[in-house]
């Protein structure tokens, strides 16, 4: 009765011992496309606007895996823009700009399906523009601005170290301060104003993304 009992047992736990066998490595762990932590990834996709007809399809983007559900994804922009005017064999300057945007994605994973994650977005930039105008009243113009994006993606890894990604973001929460400086006579003259725009809304920027993980 015992060597019975024995067996039955055995064969009952037969389909089980097949089935973790089949879901695990060679090195006995459960296989899984997704990126371990510490690991990052790099890609490029597409972006495009709902409400738009603009796509831009050089979209770059960094992602780095803090934990199995955690993601960050920074953002850094430096731009210089210039126009000058001729006139009479000389030139001069007549407007520089320059742009600086520094910010940071979180991708926080929900749930999943297979391989297939949902997550929230959530966005935070900030941007300072300086613009010198080079007229004759000195004008310079500052504008520093605040904004927060919320969103939702999808993300299917296909692969151990590939993943294919759509994101929905939508603006949050914005605050923008313009500042005139203007000199005229050795005197300046300041003003400024700022903005403020709250609102849960729903006008998804969409983009597509591919990343290689490292």
């Amino acid at each position: 009765m015992r060597n019975l009992s024995l067996t039955l047992l055995a064969l009952a736990a037969l389909p089980v011992a097949t089935r973790t066998a089949q879901a695990q490595g060679d090195n006995g762990q459960v296989s899984d496309s997704r990126p371990a932590p510490m690991t990052v990834g790099i890609g490029l996709g597409a972006e495009a606007t709902v409400a738009g007809t603009i796509i831009t399809p050089t979209v770059g983007s960094v992602r780095i895996v803090l934990a199995p559900n955690l993601q960050l994804e920074p953002s850094l922009s430096l731009n210089h823009s210039g126009s000058s005017r001729e006139s009479g064999g000389s030139s001069s300057d007549t407007k520089k700009v320059n742009t600086i945007i520094v910010g940071s994605g979180v991708r926080y994973a929900l749930a999943s399906r297979g391989p297939v994650d949902l997550s929230a977005l959530g966005t935070l930039l900030f941007t300072h523009v300086g613009t010198d105008n080079e007229d004759n009243n000195a004008t310079f113009v500052t504008t520093n601005a605040i904004g927060l994006e919320w969103g939702l993606s999808l993300s299917y890894y296909f692969a151990h170290v590939w993943s294919l990604s759509m994101d929905a973001s939508n603006p949050l929460f914005s605050y923008a301060k313009m500042t005139t400086d203007m000199t005229n006579g050795g005197t300046t003259t300041s003003s400024s104003n700022s903005t403020t725009e709250f609102g849960l809304n729903f006008v998804p920027k969409i983009r597509l993304m591919l990343h290689l993980f490292f």
